[in-house]
């Protein structure tokens, strides 16, 4: 996830590096679906929540709620071109996202409490993520571009490392950090 909200925070940027300034457009639509990757992460879990205990008929009956939703979202924005579709979908995915899960857990040994407490580390992570991001991209606005692809690289380096004891587990972090101290201090002796 927090790979994912520094590409929505530099999406400009990396528009601009890869197809050049003519698509400084699609910037806009990038930062959007960006921000719909991380959140449809979290929103992904309704299917296994559904299907792996085999109540495949809930997730049907899911479906018959969310792509209407889908439907209304991407006729609001339409008016406003691929940014507006992609706002909409982005307002979506957060609108279904939670009665989802509660719709997900029912008669589910999986309490859907549990499952939004599991994101709440992947939110901060997020928001931690995003401050840094925010603030080296305020630090070098003024900055020639490659300068500013740096931040990018940078602040997804942030990211990664923001998201690792959420992949790895706060222990094996530790472990880590104590070895990469042990090898850095050895090496000075």
């Amino acid at each position: 996830m927090p790979p994912l909200i520094v590409v929505s925070i530099c999406a400009t940027d990396l528009v601009v590096f890869v197809g050049g300034s003519r698509w400084i457009a699609a910037g806009n639509i990038l930062r959007w679906l960006a921000l719909i990757g991380a959140a449809h992460i979290a929103y992904t879990s309704i299917g296994w929540l559904t299907l792996s205990t085999g109540r495949a008929d809930r997730y049907f009956g899911w479906a018959l709620i969310a792509v209407p939703t889908y439907i209304v979202s991407f006729c609001i924005g339409l008016p406003w071109g691929a940014e507006g579709v992609a706002i909409g979908y982005f307002f979506a995915n957060l609108i279904l996202m939670v009665p989802g899960v509660i719709w997900a857990c029912r008669d589910n040994p999986v309490p859907a409490l549990s499952i939004l407490v599991a994101l709440v580390p992947a939110i901060a992570a997020c928001i931690a993520t995003a401050a840094v991001t925010f603030a080296t991209t305020l630090w070098l606005s003024d900055s020639a571009p490659l300068w500013r692809l740096a931040t990018v690289a940078f602040c997804v380096g942030v990211g990664l490392l923001a998201c690792s004891p959420l992949v790895f587990g706060t222990d094996a972090v530790r472990q880590a950090a104590v070895r990469v101290r042990a090898a850095i201090f050895k090496n000075q002796q």
